[in-house]
C-alpha cells in the first residue's frame, strides 16, 4: 500500500550501545544508554546522543566522572534547564550486579557530560524505578528494588536546587514494582500501579504535598504484567495493553478510574512500545509472542487512533524489537524505534540490536506516497508558563489548521514515563501570526519540554521547534517575577502550601532580562506575604528560593 496508507519504515541504523532508555533532549536530539559498545549488560558508563539533524553520534565513556553503572535506571528531564537527572541504576561496579543503588547523576545538555548530582543521593536504593514530572517542577521516584532485590514502598520527590525528600506519609506495597505507571492527573496529584502481574491491580492516588499521602481508587479490571507497554495519549487519557492482546482506555479525569476495552492488538506482544505521534494517534511497535523469543516476534507496527479507536496495520520494521528495546517521537514528527537485547542466561535466543530504524507516519506523505511539503514554525518563545497566552510565526497562517502539543519521551523498558499530548487553541493575528492559548496543568499541560506542531490543511506537520513549559506551583499560582522586581515579594506565597526551591531556571520568569535585574536587584532582600527566605546565590547565576507558610 502507499505510503499515505501504511507509514514508511527508513533503511537500518548502526547504533553505538543498545538504546534501552531513550529520552529527546531539549534541544531535540536523542540521548541513549544502557550498555556498553558491545551490547553487554553493564554499561560501565557509557552514553550516547544522537542528532538527528546530522545523523552523527557523540558516544562518551563518564566512568571519569561518575562510578555509576546506569543500567536500567529511568531518566528525564528537569524542567526549565539543559539538565536530565538519572537516578538509581546497577550496583555491578559495587560487585552486586543487578541490584538497586541510591546514586543520582546529570547528564547536561549543553557539555554532553555526566557527573552525580551535587545535591547527593536518594534515601533509597533503586534499580528499575519510576520517575515522572510534577506540575511545580519536582521529580517523583517510585518504586524498584534495592540493593538486597526487594521492592521499594516508598516514594521520593526530587526538588531541583535542593535534593530529596523521603514521602514517608506515602508508603504502599503495591508501589514497590518495577517500572510503575504512573501519571499526572488534572489536579496535580499522581495515579499509579503496579506491574508485578496477575488480577485484581489496585490503582493508587498520590499526594505528593507535606509527607504525602495514598489511597486506592480502584482496581484493573484485567490482568496485567510488566512486559505490557501502557501510555498516556491525552490529557487524563490512558492507553493499556492487557497481559494478552486486549488494549484498553483508563480515564483518570474524574475521582475514579473508568476503563473501557477499546481494542484486540490480535498477537500478543510482550515488551511491545507505546509511541503518541504528532497527530495524537498511538502507534504501537515491536513485541512477541513468546517473551524475548526473536522468532516469535511481531514486526508489524499498529497505529492507535483514539478518536475511532480503530487500530490500523502499517508495515514491517527490519529488525525484532524486544525486552530492552525503545522508542520515540522525533521533532520532525517520525519516530525512533531502537534496542533490544542485553539479556544475560543461557536459554535467552534474543539477540542484541545494536542499531534503530526510523518510522515516517502517514501525515509525512501526500496523496501520492511522495514525501509532502510541510509548512514551517519561523519564530516562538523559548520558554513560557502553562495558563497563558503566547505568539508563534509561521510562513502561511491561513493555511494553519491545527496545533499539537506533545511532550518530550523519556522511554524504557515500554514504558513512556513523561508522555502527554494536547490540541491547543489559537486564533490568526497580523503577518502570518497565531496567538496560541496554553492549557495549565488541570487541561494536560505539565511542565517540562514539549514539541510544537503546526498542520496545514492538507493535514501535514511542521517540524517542530521544542518549548519549555516552566512549573507553577500546585495551588495554580505562578511566579510574578513582574510583582518581585516592584516589591521584593511573592504575589502568591501566601497561599502556596509547597516548600520550592529552584536552581539555575533562567525559564522560570517572564524573561532573561528579569531573571538578571532580580538577581542583581534583590540580593539579600527580605521576602514577605508568607515567603520565609529569598537566597539568591549570584556566582552560580542560580536562584534558590524557600517558600514557606
Amino acid at each position: 500500500m502507499a505510503a499515505n496508507v501504511t507509514g514508511q519504515w527508513g533503511s537500518l541504523l548502526i547504533w553505538p550501545i543498545i538504546g534501552i532508555h531513550s529520552i529527546v533532549t531539549q534541544d531535540g536530539k536523542v540521548l541513549s544508554f544502557g550498555t556498553d559498545q558491545s551490547g553487554a549488560q553493564g554499561a560501565m558508563m557509557y552514553h550516547d546522543l544522537w542528532d538527528p539533524a546530522t545523523g552523527t553520534h557523540t558516544t562518551i565513556n563518564h566512568q571519569m566522572t561518575t562510578a555509576t553503572d546506569i543500567f536500567c535506571a529511568n531518566g528525564i528531564i528537569v524542567p526549565g534547564t539543559d539538565r536530565i537527572l538519572i537516578s538509581g541504576g546497577d550496583a555491578r561496579p559495587l560487585g552486586n550486579v543487578n541490584h538497586g543503588v541510591a546514586d543520582v547523576n546529570v547528564f547536561n545538555t549543553t557539555t554532553n557530560q555526566m557527573t552525580p548530582d551535587t545535591h547527593g543521593t536518594m534515601a533509597y536504593a533503586r534499580w528499575y524505578s519510576t520517575a515522572i514530572n510534577l506540575t511545580d517542577g519536582r521529580i517523583l521516584e517510585l518504586g524498584g528494588s534495592n540493593a538486597s532485590g526487594a521492592g521499594i514502598a516508598t516514594p521520593e520527590v526530587y526538588t531541583p536546587g535542593k535534593g530529596w525528600q523521603t514521602l514517608t506519609g506515602a508508603t504502599d506495597a503495591s508501589a514497590a514494582a518495577s517500572y510503575d505507571r504512573a501519571f499526572v492527573n488534572k489536579d496535580g496529584k499522581v495515579v499509579y500501579f503496579g506491574t508485578g502481574g496477575g488480577s485484581n491491580t489496585a490503582v493508587m492516588l498520590l499526594d505528593t504535598s507535606g509527607n504525602g499521602s495514598v489511597q486506592k481508587i480502584g482496581t484493573l479490571p484485567f490482568n496485567y504484567d510488566w512486559q505490557s507497554p501502557a501510555i498516556q495519549f491525552a490529557p487524563g487519557k490512558i492507553l493499556i495493553n492487557d497481559s494478552t492482546t486486549g488494549l484498553w482506555t483508563m480515564d483518570i479525569n474524574g475521582s475514579a478510574p473508568v476503563f473501557s476495552k477499546v481494542g484486540d492488538i490480535g498477537k500478543n506482544r510482550d515488551y511491545a512500545n507505546m509511541t503518541v505521534l504528532a497527530d495524537g494517534k498511538v502507534m504501537i511497535n515491536g513485541g512477541s509472542t513468546t517473551t524475548n523469543v526473536d522468532t516469535t516476534a511481531v514486526k508489524t507496527a499498529l497505529l492507535f487512533d483514539p478518536a475511532t479507536n480503530l487500530l490500523k496495520a502499517t508495515v514491517d520494521e527490519i529488525s525484532p524489537r524486544l525486552y530492552h528495546s525503545t522508542s520515540v517521537l522525533l521533532t520532525d514528527g517520525t519516530v525512533l524505534s531502537m534496542g533490544g537485547g542485553s539479556l544475560a542466561g543461557p536459554s535467552t535466543t534474543l539477540a542484541n540490536q545494536l542499531n534503530g530504524q526510523i518510522y515516517k507516519p502517514p501525515y509525512l506523505f501526500d496523496a501520492n506516497g511522495n514525501e509532502a511539503t510541510r509548512p514551517k514554525i519561523i519564530g516562538t518563545p523559548d520558554h513560557m508558563q502553562s495558563g497563558t497566552t503566547f505568539t508563534i510565526t509561521v510562513d502561511n497562517a491561513a493555511d494553519i489548521q491545527k496545533l499539537t502539543f506533545v511532550k518530550n519521551g523519556a522511554t524504557t523498558h515500554d514504558f513512556n514515563m513523561d508522555a502527554a499530548a494536547v490540541t491547543l487553541n489559537f486564533t490568526v493575528g497580523a503577518n502570518n501570526t497565531l496567538i496560541v492559548t496554553l492549557p495549565d496543568y488541570h487541561g494536560g499541560v505539565t511542565a517540562g519540554s514539549w514539541m510544537l506542531f503546526a498542520w496545514n490543511k492538507s493535514g501535514v506537520p511542521s517540524i517542530a521547534p521544542v518549548l519549555e513549559v516552566d512549573p507553577v506551583f500546585n495551588t495554580g499560582g505562578q511566579i510574578d517575577a513582574a510583582n518581585m522586581l516592584t516589591n521584593g515579594s511573592f504575589e502568591t506565597a501566601a497561599s502556596v502550601s509547597t516548600a520550592m526551591v529552584l536552581d539555575d531556571m533562567v525559564g522560570w520568569h517572564s524573561s532573561k532580562n528579569n531573571f538578571e535585574l532580580w538577581k542583581s536587584g534583590f540580593n539579600g532582600v527580605s521576602a514577605s506575604d508568607g515567603a520565609t527566605s529569598i537566597e539568591i546565590d549570584a556566582e552560580r547565576g542560580s536562584i534558590w528560593q524557600g517558600i514557606h507558610t
